[in-house]
């Protein structure tokens, strides 16, 4: 997207933090669902069973059933496929997708009545990019329609590395959008996305671990809190239904590089819940970044290391977080010159 293009559609107001934001850039401009068959690449050189297994439920059946029958491997990939697109079809059949146009030209499937990707997504990987710059493989835990993993992948060098990506996420309707914008920018590849729960032991082992960076944006509100969206995606996206702050640090920390950064973005009325996950989970906050809208701090990110490998004197003596202030929304509702700068250096 050209760089002259993003000033001019940042200008919208921004509406509440915890409802759809409006895309930030020419993002907005969503067109009609594309033929998921005229884009990308149909198969996957992996083990059809085992990847199967990540899809669930009537993907993962049909493949066991047709391999019973089937006498060479040839087909595999040629029966994966097909399971994968009749998996992604039967998730989104009946509701309104929308690809949307996203970083360096690539575009991202939405649900056009579920959850649309925000500024928070895009600030918690633009932080990755920044605070470990030389890392080679990264972990978005609750990655949903796949926006910070996405984000960070389009800043790596070209070619990509395959699987440099690894997204996780538990509701079968993102990870169904996510797979699609994967086909269509033909980078599944670089992306190891599984279908999964971070609060299960073997999910977590299936993963393997040791990543150069770990991404989080949690749920903001508490299950008790708040009204529920009706919309069941979006009810998981914005309350903890399937774990909060604590379980994602817990997972966090087992997955990550010894040297690895914690990127974690939350609602800033929660920090004092996300001090205490981080703090139970043995991490050390190295920085702490306050989001403003309209001048209000609506959102808070933090960037940590496990204290193992900080040491102890750097992380129970007191040493210094660094702090900064990230402007998204000035107060007249315009979009801030310093939040415009991070989509230009973002790509959108």
């Amino acid at each position: 997207m050209a760089p002259r293009m993003v000033p001019s559609a940042l200008s919208s107001p921004l509406r509440p933090l915890w409802q759809p934001l409006p895309l930030p850039v020419s993002l907005r401009l969503d067109r009609p669902s594309l033929d998921g068959r005229s884009f990308g690449r149909e198969g996957h050189n992996r083990n059809s069973l085992a990847f199967a297994a990540i899809l669930g439920g009537a993907a993962s059946a049909q493949l066991r059933s047709t391999r019973r029958c089937t006498h060479t491997s040839r087909t595999s990939s040629a029966v994966l496929a097909k399971c994968i697109a009749d998996s992604n079809a039967d998730v989104l059949e009946g509701l309104k997708v929308t690809d949307s146009h996203f970083c360096h030209g690539w575009t991202i499937a939405q649900l056009q009545e579920g959850y649309r990707y925000c500024a928070d997504d895009i600030l918690c990987a633009h932080l990755a990019v920044r605070s470990a710059p030389g890392a080679k493989r990264m972990l978005d835990m609750g990655s949903g329609i796949g926006t910070i993993g996405l984000s960070w992948l389009a800043q790596q060098p070209r070619p990509f590395r395959q699987k440099a990506c690894t997204m996780l996420e538990a509701q079968s309707v993102s990870v169904a959008l996510c797979r699609r914008t994967l086909r269509t920018c033909q980078i599944e590849d670089s992306v190891d996305l599984r279908h999964g729960d971070l609060r299960e032991t073997l999910t977590l082992e299936s993963i393997g671990g040791n990543f150069d960076v770990v991404t989080a944006n949690p749920p903001y509100f508490t299950r008790e809190g708040g009204v529920h969206p009706s919309h069941s995606q979006r009810a998981h996206c914005r309350h903890e239904l399937r774990g909060g702050v604590l379980e994602f640090c817990q997972a966090a920390a087992t997955q990550l590089a010894p040297d690895g950064h914690f990127c974690i973005i939350h609602a800033a009325p929660r920090v004092p819940d996300v001090l205490r996950a981080l703090e139970t989970c043995g991490f050390c906050i190295r920085q702490r970044v306050n989001v403003f809208f309209r001048g209000n701090c609506k959102s808070v990110a933090f960037v940590c290391k496990l204290e193992a490998h900080e040491g102890t004197a750097n992380a129970h003596a007191g040493a210094s977080v660094a702090e900064e202030k990230i402007e998204v929304q000035d107060a007249d509702g315009t979009w801030s010159p310093g939040y415009v700068d991070i989509c230009r250096k973002m790509g959108l």
